[in-house]
């Protein structure tokens, strides 16, 4: 069952102390609602009882989705869980550390597509390599949105822009992606992992 921790705190508008359920672990097989609320990016949200204020308070979770077999742990400092040692009985498992609940969001809807994130990064790198060329914006930030059979769809950030464009790339590229890996002799490994653009470029590296 889900882990829930209740914590005090104050709020920054008026002050007064209540009370926050916080949820240490998410197992979405057993709450589907709170991966409802990871993929609406509300998860995190609090609004004060007293004076109604909102924001986003962002804590670790660990989401395990055991059906899908991955894990991913969100902290703004991944460091112990990237060297902590894992039981060889999830060995099996994906598993992930991400920094934000943006990072976080983008895993599930890559590991619920059933792809490969390593790749995926890979992918995303050639569509902010096109981004910047063309447009300039060497910032931008790309997150996986959803894929079929012909696209592979990701939601750009671009600088100073607050609402997301949405940027495809052919799924044949994501099929170049997995070749590179393949030359790269990528393997999954029994740790936690921080998959994300820099272990892509070093993979195309390994690859040339």
């Amino acid at each position: 069952m889900a882990t829930i921790v209740k914590k005090e705190h104050r709020c920054p508008e008026c002050g007064k102390i209540f009370q926050v359920s916080m949820h240490a672990t998410v197992l979405p097989g057993e709450h589907p609602e709170l991966r409802k609320s990871i993929l609406s990016e509300t998860f995190f949200s609090f609004t004060c009882p007293n004076c109604g204020y909102q924001a986003d308070m962002v804590y670790p979770v660990l989401y395990h989705d055991r059906e899908a077999g991955y894990m991913i742990y969100l902290s703004a400092h991944p460091e112990p869980a990237l060297s902590q040692k894992v039981p060889q009985e999830l060995s099996d498992v994906r598993k992930r550390v991400v920094r934000n609940q943006k990072e976080l969001k983008e895993k599930i809807l890559i590991f619920d597509a059933e792809l490969d994130d390593t790749a995926i990064e890979i992918v995303k790198l050639a569509v902010l390599d096109i981004i910047a060329k063309k447009y300039g914006d060497e910032n931008a930030r790309a997150f996986f949105q959803s894929a079929n059979e012909e696209t592979v769809d990701f939601a750009v950030f671009y600088t100073n822009y607050t609402d997301p464009v949405i940027q495809s790339a052919g799924v044949s590229l994501y099929r170049q992606a997995q070749e590179l890996l393949e030359k790269a002799q990528w393997q999954e490994k029994n740790r936690f992992l921080k998959v994300d653009q820099t272990l892509a470029r070093s993979l195309i590296s390994q690859a040339k």
